[in-house]
């Protein structure tokens, strides 16, 4: 979120409007406070009040909507249309996988300095912007690292996009605690990103989640 709203904040813009279902609406939100920027931030209604409330703490606009009943992206584009304001994408967007990259680069780094050189990468994933940042990360420094997205069961959208090779929205919703990771179909920016670098996608249940 830093990433992003520093290259905005650069063109002289005064506000955002993003979704999330509670990570992304808090860096943007801080990222925000820090820029003095005006955000709007579109959260489902059933969001842990945790995120909720740290996101308002820090300074955003909260607009709650129906998870899987209402389009969180409709509602943001109408907003962002409304106020004239970009739209910060949670994933989608190549300043946020630049910034996620960042990880991948500091994960690198603590291998190099440590003389280890890594068999294979886990990435937790929702849209799969960190795996994207962080994969092109790894494989520019360590090209024969296996890299795996990891997801819910019950949301494994990448695992059957990557099996598929090609974008596929899951037919079905259902709930997972996971609930930042609840995603219908992977991002048309990172998809490709991901189809190139991941050797193919992992899908856990809740229970082995709460076991881990």
């Amino acid at each position: 979120a830093l990433s992003a709203l520093s290259n905005l904040k650069d063109k002289n813009v005064s506000g955002v409007v993003a979704y999330s279902s509670g990570n992304h609406a808090q860096g943007v939100s801080k990222a925000a406070q820090i820029f003095d920027m005006h955000a709007i931030i579109v959260m489902p209604e059933d969001a842990p009040q945790n995120k909720i409330d740290k996101t308002i703490a820090n300074g955003a606009e909260v607009v709650f909507y129906k998870r899987h009943i209402e389009s969180r992206e409709e509602i943001a584009k109408k907003i962002a249309n409304d106020k004239e304001y970009p739209l910060v994408k949670p994933f989608d967007n190549v300043d946020i996988i630049a910034g996620q990259g960042s990880f991948g680069l500091e994960a690198c780094e603590y291998f190099i300095q440590n003389n280890i050189s890594p068999d294979i990468v886990l990435s937790c994933t929702s849209g799969g912007g960190l795996v994207a940042g962080t994969s092109i990360a790894f494989k520019h420094y360590f090209p024969d690292v296996q890299i795996y997205p990891v997801e819910p069961l019950t949301c494994n959208d990448t695992e059957i996009s990557l099996k598929n090779r090609t974008r596929t929205r899951l037919k079905t919703h259902q709930n997972t605690i996971c609930d930042a990771l609840e995603v219908e179909i992977p991002g048309e920016i990172t998809f490709p990103i991901n189809l190139q670098n991941c050797t193919a996608g992992i899908s856990v249940t809740d229970e082995e989640v709460c076991t881990a």
